[in-house]
This record gives C-alpha cells, sequence and structure tokens, in this order.
C-alpha cells in the first residue's frame, strides 16, 4: 500500500464509538461528505447523494458512521472498472431522500444547498477544538493524498468546490500551517509542501505514526545532507589546496632553471625544497615541518617572496 494509503488506514483505526460519544463522529462526517459527496436535488427538492472513493477504510468508515448515528445503512457496490490505476472505486449511496435528508441535515450540509450558499464549515464544528480537528480528518480522508516523504513532502487535498478548500486553508493558518489552493483541470487543489506544516496536520488529524516516520525521513535526510555538504567543502579545500601548491612549484621550478633561487635567503630555499617533495602538505603543516618551526604568516611571505621572483624572471 501507498503512504498515502498507509495515512488514511491509521486515521481509520481511530475509534468510532468513543467519536459516537464525544459528539466528533458527526464532525468528522460532515467533512467527509462536504469534501467529496456528489449531492442531487431530486424533483421535489428532496437530496440524495453519492460518496466514492477509493481506499476501503474510507468506505467503511463513513458508512459505520450513518449506521450508527442514524440507524442508515448505505447502498454500497464496487466499481468494476478499473479507473484510478488499478484500483476499484467504492461507492456508498443514499438512494432515500427521507435518509439522505436526516444526515444532510443534521451534518449542516442541506441548509448550505437549500440557501445556494458556497460550502463552508459550518459554525458548529468551529465550536471545539475537537469538532474541528475531527471535521479535518474527514476532509482529509475524503479527498486527500499524501507523498511518501522518501521522495517528496507534499500533501493535498483535491475538490470541486474551491471556495471551501480555501475556507479550509484559513484554519490550517490558524494552526500554523502553510498552504496554497490552485485549480487544476476540473478540480481546486490545497497542496501542503513544506515538511514542517504536513507534520502539524498530522498531528493535527491523528496520525502519529505517520508523523513519526516523516520526522525520521526528515532526521536522515538532514543528516545526509551536512555529510554531503561537509563531503564537498573537503573536496573544495582539497581542489584549493592542490591549485596552490602546483602553482607554487611552477614558481620553484621556474627559478631552479633560471638558477635564480640560490640567491634567495637559506629559509626560503629549504621551504622550496620542502614544497616540492611534499606538494599535499597544507600550509600550516609546511611549517611545522621546517626547523625551526614557522607560523602560517612566515610560510605564506617566504612563498611570496618566492612568486615575486619568479614573476620577475
Amino acid at each position: 500500500m501507498s503512504f498515502s494509503g498507509d495515512v488514511k488506514r491509521e486515521l481509520s483505526t481511530i475509534s468510532t464509538a468513543d467519536m459516537i460519544s464525544d459528539g466528533t463522529a458527526r464532525a468528522e462526517l460532515a467533512g467527509m461528505l462536504t469534501a467529496s459527496a456528489v449531492i442531487r436535488m431530486k424533483s421535489d427538492d428532496k437530496p440524495v447523494f453519492l460518496f466514492r472513493t477509493e481506499t476501503a477504510v474510507v468506505a467503511g468508515r463513513l458508512y459505520r458512521f450513518c449506521r450508527d448515528l442514524y440507524g442508515i445503512k448505505l447502498r454500497v457496490h464496487i466499481d468494476g472498472h478499473k479507473q484510478f490505476g488499478q484500483r476499484h472505486a467504492y461507492c456508498l449511496h443514499c438512494d432515500d431522500p427521507e435518509k439522505a435528508s436526516v444526515i444532510l441535515k443534521d451534518t449542516r450540509i442541506l441548509r448550505m444547498i437549500t440557501a445556494q450558499r458556497e460550502f463552508d464549515i459550518p459554525v458548529v464544528f468551529l465550536s471545539k477544538q475537537r469538532f474541528l480537528k475531527s471535521y479535518l480528518r474527514g476532509v482529509f480522508l475524503a479527498c486527500g493524498s499524501i507523498s511518501d516523504p522518501n521522495k517528496t513532502y507534499r500533501l493535498e487535498m483535491a475538490g470541486r468546490h474551491r471556495a471551501f478548500l480555501f475556507r479550509v486553508a484559513e484554519r490550517l493558518k490558524a494552526y500554523g500551517i502553510k498552504s496554497s489552493v490552485y485549480d487544476k483541470k476540473q478540480l481546486s487543489i490545497l497542496n501542503i509542501k513544506e515538511s514542517e506544516s504536513i507534520v502539524t496536520f498530522l498531528g493535527l488529524v491523528g496520525a502519529p505514526k505517520a508523523l513519526l516516520k516523516i520526522e525520521n525521513v526528515r532526521v536522515i535526510k538532514s543528516m545526509r545532507n551536512g555529510v554531503n555538504r561537509r563531503t564537498n567543502c573537503d573536496v573544495a579545500n582539497v581542489e584549493k589546496l592542490t591549485a596552490a601548491a602546483q602553482r607554487q612549484i611552477e614558481d620553484i621550478q621556474k627559478l631552479q632553471k633560471a638558477d635564480a633561487l640560490k640567491d634567495m635567503p637559506e629559509s626560503v630555499q629549504a621551504l622550496a625544497k620542502l614544497r616540492v617533495l611534499q606538494p599535499e602538505l597544507s600550509i600550516k603543516e609546511l611549517g611545522e615541518m621546517m626547523e625551526p618551526k614557522l607560523g602560517k604568516s612566515a610560510v605564506y611571505y617566504r612563498l611570496n617572496q618566492i612568486k615575486k621572483r619568479a614573476q620577475t624572471l
């Protein structure tokens, strides 16, 4: 299963029985239906709806919510046309207008439809933190996806209601979660691409295992990047040292060829001989091998004397 599927499976293990008793089941159901249900008004202005998902555990969770909250059993069928790659689509129908009205009225969706208002997060689900968190979990379960953190950091929620996704983005911002909304073909996409914001979101909706996995990946990537930076820095330093030593040796050989090195101070001649014999040594190491020892500034001074004398030839 994909990482996205693993996250939804983890979220779906949250006990629905406990949620029924504390009122959060209705909030999560409302988020699921608002985000993804296809609602149609019949000729008598009574609604029916269809909820479609490619994730079996999500389909089962929505079915249990409707059954346990309202005693309503949705009609379920599996789409035999293997859309969405090689996955089946699980379709849950509420074909009875009276039953659909009960569900949609209690989740505060029907009033938005009858008033012809753009979908929003109902005030009742903003009244308590646990309601809003459950509502957001429902939205993600219905229309969300998340990439494998080993490949990239991206969490998306896609839907047909652009204004609704903007409302969700506003609520996420209050938790420090950075997101953006853009259009793609006939859908609008709420996109979260910063790893810290994704981690915060997963903690918010109740996916600690997925959160820890992303944190582990972040630590490993950070360590690997640190090693790479140090390695690149070491390589650059070695290349710089090698190039400098090569130039110094070329200057020394130029003086030797012109028989001009013997006219320079003995300490300069000794340093020149050591540099030719030990081209891999750093300036500090060259100084430590001299007798008496020289500091870096003294070594630089003598090498600069060699360079200036070579430039006159």
